[in-house]
């Protein structure tokens, strides 16, 4: 009995697991789809720093500058790569609003993998007990 229970759990932590991954993955690619009107276009690194009070590298901003119709913008955005004053750098923009930018796609393609990954054990999941309820019958 105590193993029963213990499967069950398992099983349980499992499935709500692959759900998350699944919804995660989900909303990445609706996150990704509205990014595909966006133009890609260079922009000038202004200044390149860590987040205030962070030492990890994971909070790496940039000053960007680009220009889009004759007029010029500046924002800030994070990034996964380290740039220097100076670099070019490819941004995407929302072309009926210049000051919107694409996400991270790098980060968008792990959270479909991630969902991939989850859809895909709770399909495995689902198919073994459904194979071991047709061995017990």
């Amino acid at each position: 009995m105590f193993n029963n229970l213990v499967s069950a759990i398992t099983k349980f932590v499992a499935i709500v697991f692959a759900v998350i991954f699944l919804v995660f993955g989900v909303l990445a690619v609706v996150e990704c789809v509205k990014y595909k009107d966006y133009v890609t276009f260079e922009a000038d690194v202004i200044a390149a720093y860590n987040a205030p009070s962070s030492t990890e590298t994971t909070n790496r901003y940039v000053d960007i500058s680009y220009t889009y119709n004759g007029v010029t913008y500046t924002t800030s955005q994070q990034v996964l790569t380290q740039y220097s004053a100076g670099d070019k750098i490819k941004i995407r923009i929302n072309p009926d609003d210049p000051t919107e930018l694409a996400g991270n796609v790098l980060l968008f393609v792990f959270v479909i993998l991630a969902g991939t990954f989850g859809f895909i054990s709770l399909v495995l999941g689902i198919v073994s007990s459904f194979i071991k309820k047709l061995k017990t019958a």
